[in-house]
């Protein structure tokens, strides 16, 4: 007698045949009113990156001994011009060379002596380029989404990979198509796919008016949640 071939089933599928891959779409009007509102919220996570990168760059513990160095160089620099001046100092093009080091390690000095004022020393030298980092990354991220507004996002999830179409009275263009990955960070207008927890520009841009339904998408998914 001949065998007979049995096919097994798994979880109620034939064997061999593969789960459904999970599906997602979305669709967003994208008006001039919603960039407008979408620029102030990506600005503010870049910020936010750029101020977490900072932080990594040069922690408090870090900045509180470079300090204590700035103070004691400050103080040895100081003695030394003092010892310049005594022995009659040293001329440069006319310029006292002890009196000029003297005056940038006194300013050092004082910058370096109180933490809280170097904190808002600080602040006030480096805030404003954090915010102009940020703003113009923010410009370059959303250029293209600017000139072509209004239009729909239109977003086709199938398995890990996405595809991005812009949809206007002009027609349909397919800005991308990528694979979701690594980790993600979820605004109420935008979400940011990066392929580290610490790194600051996304390799994908998702833009949205309910974020529930992709973050639960994505986490089906195993991509991570940053924050």
């Amino acid at each position: 007698m001949a065998d007979t071939l049995h096919s097994t089933s798994v979880n109620g599928r034939p064997a061999g045949q593969e789960p459904p891959q999970a599906q997602l779409q979305l669709k967003t009007s994208i008006t001039p009113a919603f960039m407008q509102a979408l620029e102030v919220e990506l600005q503010q996570i870049l910020h936010g990156r750029f101020m977490a990168l900072r932080q990594r760059m040069m922690p408090a513990n870090t900045v509180a001994r470079l300090r204590t160095v700035v103070k004691y160089l400050s103080i040895l620099g100081l003695s030394l011009c003092l010892l310049m001046f005594v022995m009659g100092g040293m001329l440069f093009h006319g310029v006292r060379v002890e009196v000029t080091f003297a005056v940038f390690f006194l300013l050092m000095l004082v910058l370096h002596w109180d933490k809280n004022k170097r904190a808002t020393w600080s602040e006030k030298l480096f805030i404003p380029y954090w915010n102009w980092l940020a703003k113009n990354s923010t410009n370059r991220m959303l250029k293209i989404a600017k000139a072509s507004a209004p239009f729909s996002a239109e977003y086709h999830f199938q398995g890990n990979t996405a595809s991005y179409h812009r949809v206007s009275s002009a027609g349909s263009v397919l800005a991308w198509k990528r694979e979701m990955r690594h980790v993600y960070l979820s605004g109420q207008r935008i979400s940011l796919l990066f392929k580290k927890p610490s790194s600051i520009y996304p390799y994908a841009i998702i833009l949205h008016e309910q974020p529930q339904e992709l973050a639960a998408y994505l986490e089906g998914l195993g991509i991570g949640r940053i924050g």
